[in-house]
């Protein structure tokens, strides 16, 4: 991602503006930023630790059997976030999620899934990891326009 914000901040030749959406501050790549682009802070990671946080981190016991229950409630135990608030205050013409996560837009996207290891390398993984990927993978490149693999 820092080689395509430091490439798009050196175009010089057309109007377009590129925004970089981030979870956090986005000090990390602001280094990288310039001309026709911007950073947009999404506020993901701004909220305190939620109440799954502190049990996970308190009761290991009971993360490791969410990670194993979970799965079977199906799309119900992922948490799918939905990016209208962002998209209303960019309005894009098109988003790419260029890292392998994403939000839910109706805005063309291009969904770039840099790694299936889930697949190749499933005891690497929980049970709930894994049906996390897939779905999220899935849904993603459902709606993309373009599905980008490296």
């Amino acid at each position: 991602m820092l080689g395509t914000a430091r490439a798009l901040s050196e175009l010089t030749d057309s109007g377009e503006e590129y925004v970089f959406l981030t979870a956090d501050d986005g000090a990390w790549l602001a280094p990288y930023i310039g001309g026709n682009c911007r950073i947009v802070s999404t506020g993901a990671n701004a909220h305190p630790q939620s109440f799954r946080a502190t049990l996970r981190d308190r009761i290991p016991l009971l993360h490791k059997l969410w990670h194993q229950v979970s799965p079977l409630l199906g799309r119900r135990s992922v948490r799918f976030v939905d990016g209208a608030a962002w998209v209303a205050e960019i309005k894009p013409d098109v988003v790419h999620f260029v890292i392998q996560t994403g939000f839910l837009t109706s805005v063309p996207s291009l969904f770039t899934p840099f790694d299936l290891q889930h697949l190749y390398y499933p005891h690497y993984f929980t049970n709930r990891e894994r049906h996390a990927r897939e779905l999220l993978y899935r849904t993603f490149c459902d709606q993309a326009e373009t599905v980008i693999a490296p």
